[in-house]
């Protein structure tokens, strides 16, 4: 059985030059076209702290996933829920 390939965060083909080329025409750096059109972003793992700052994080799991092309990658799995909100029942 053969090893499973290292994770990379600049796979062969580079998204550091993806992104490069395709900053301009997106005006945000992190975003790429696929061959077959598809329009992809990634984002730092920080990115979601900030997105997330109105939930409740439950849990976060560090994981390996295989992209589209096959290569290996570092994902974020976070299990958040919005906070319970107290209602008070109207006065008459």
């Amino acid at each position: 059985m053969p090893s499973p390939k290292p994770i990379s965060r600049t796979p062969p083909g580079g998204n550091l030059d993806r992104y490069a080329r395709f900053a301009e025409p997106y005006g945000t750096y992190g975003v790429f076209e696929t061959g077959d059109g598809a329009v992809c972003r990634h984002r730092p793992s920080g990115w979601f702290t900030s997105l997330l700052a109105g939930f409740e994080t439950i849990d976060t799991r560090r994981t390996t996933v295989t992209t589209m092309n096959g290569n290996t990658s570092a994902g974020l799995q976070i299990l958040a829920r919005k906070p319970a909100t107290h209602h008070q029942t109207p006065t008459r």
